[in-house]
């Protein structure tokens, strides 16, 4: 089992929490907020990537074309 504070806010309840599993937590977040974190977090994770793809690919092209000029001369 493990506890988990995501946003600053939830660090004292968890802290409580830890020290009494009776204490009431009053940081936690709605079933909504929780899908707008997951969509959030999914979209820069697919922006992420993409910038990762494209600047390989540009990568890639620039040194095949850098090799295929200089072993031409």
């Amino acid at each position: 089992m493990g506890l988990w504070a995501v946003l600053d806010t939830q660090f004292e309840d968890a802290c409580a929490y830890l020290s009494d599993e009776n204490h009431e937590i009053t940081s936690g977040l709605s079933e909504e907020e929780l899908s707008l974190l997951e969509t959030n977090a999914n979209q820069s994770s697919y922006t992420v990537s993409n910038r990762f793809l494209l600047v390989s690919g540009i990568l890639v092209l620039t040194s095949a074309l850098a090799l295929l000029y200089f072993t031409r001369q």
